[in-house]
């Protein structure tokens, strides 16, 4: 059992708060009736009743369906008890306290029955009222003309009742729904979160392998080649010293390979850098890069007149730098030309070079042109490699613009 002074919902808290008032509106109307209208009964029986039912309200079954019925039953006998025995002046109150916890008790089908069952406690005890009226005040003749009068009445009464009682149906089963509805949101944003920490993390693991490959497949061949370089040019100094400089000055290109390699390594985990500045000065700032590490004269054209999310301005720069650093590794090209422009819908990415190019067929383990197929392919847009052996490479990539 699950005590609804708990739910941390308000809409519940009002409603707890709801039945106790109507609850304490229907024990002042009995105790008025006793003292201000000295009514010889006794509101003892009406009194006790009206309390254990705000007892049973501090607490509702949530689970057995064995549990919901008794519970419905021990407050359905407490209204009739204070209704026909008590004769509770505003027994109809407590009617409505039995179907606003029969709402938050039962499903749909548990809500009709105890309208139902509401109704027919409603019709049971106003006639039971009416007759005792009949035959304490009236003689038979009247009663008959009391009969024809009061049916319409009863008829109207019992009409509203029940406008009453699925009134209340209605509007406590749109407050449980919109709480169900809030309950399911806060599950799926808990979700959400947790998903894109996951994503997170796993594109964060994906980067560093790639940064690790990287440099095992670059550095790693560099200081590999300058420790074998140096290694021979300390066997051929003595004997044949100009081999050993020429192997030494190999070995100092080496060294401008590597560092080079390093710097790359460094740019691609310095992710805050991205954040901090403009696509377009990150862009420019690349072409530099690799006008200064390669003594290429890169043209670039870069036209962003749109506002890009920092997942595409993320993409955008890592797929520049990936293609030009391939350029700087493999193609042997005398000329790049980079070129970014934005459309209406459309992001658009061209890479292009006179290098050595290669057959697109035949390349399997590219793993920078695979991470840039996978970022195109995560932001939903498409990239081309047109190429061939001796005739260079041109990447043509777009990207669709996504609202910020």
């Amino acid at each position: 059992m699950t005590s609804l002074v708990r739910f941390p919902d308000p809409s519940l808290r009002f409603l707890l708060w709801l039945e106790w008032i109507l609850l304490g509106l229907t024990a002042l109307g009995e105790i008025r009736q006793r003292f201000w209208l000295f009514d010889e009964r006794s509101p003892l029986l009406s009194l006790v009743c009206i309390a254990l039912l705000c007892v049973l309200g501090l607490r509702l079954p949530q689970k057995k369906l064995s549990t919901k019925l008794v519970y419905a039953a021990l407050n359905l006998s407490l209204v009739l008890i204070a209704s026909l025995i008590g004769q509770v002046q505003f027994f109809f109150l407590l009617c409505v306290v039995l179907m606003l916890r029969s709402c938050l008790v039962f499903g749909a089908k548990g809500r009709w029955l105890t309208m139902a069952a509401m109704f027919g406690i409603f019709v049971v005890v106003q006639s039971y009222r009416v007759q005792s009226l009949r035959g304490q005040f009236l003689t038979d003749d009247l009663q008959w003309n009391a009969g024809d009068a009061t049916r319409p009445l009863m008829v109207g009464a019992s009409l509203l009742f029940v406008l009453v009682l699925v009134f209340l149906q209605l509007m406590i089963g749109a407050l449980l729904a919109e709480r169900t509805s809030r309950q399911q949101l806060a599950i799926a944003n808990t979700q959400l979160r947790q998903y894109a920490l996951q994503v997170e993390e796993i594109a964060t693991l994906k980067e560093r392998t790639r940064v690790a490959r990287e440099i095992h497949d670059a550095l790693g061949h560099s200081l590999t080649a300058l420790g074998l370089n140096l290694s021979a040019a300390i066997g051929l100094w003595a004997q044949a010293p100009q081999e050993a400089k020429s192997l030494v000055s190999q070995a100092q290109s080496l060294s401008q390979s590597a560092l080079t390699d390093v710097r790359q390594a460094i740019a691609m985990l310095r992710a805050e850098a991205i954040a901090s500045k403009p696509l377009g000065q990150l862009l420019r700032d690349l072409v530099t890069e690799l006008q200064r590490n390669t003594n290429l004269q890169p043209h670039g054209s870069v036209q962003i007149d749109h506002d890009l999310s920092e997942a595409q301005k993320t993409a955008v720069y890592r797929i520049v730098q990936e293609g030009l650093t391939n350029i700087a590794k493999h193609a042997q090209a005398t000329k790049v030309t980079v070129e970014v422009q934005t459309a209406e819908k459309t992001l658009t990415i061209v890479i292009r070079d006179n290098g050595r190019g290669f057959n697109r067929s035949q390349t399997t383990s590219g793993f920078g042109l695979r991470g840039m197929e996978e970022r195109v392919l995560a932001l939903e847009g498409t990239l081309v490699v047109d190429t061939a052996p001796d005739e260079g490479c041109c990447i043509f990539i777009q990207l669709p613009l996504m609202n910020c």
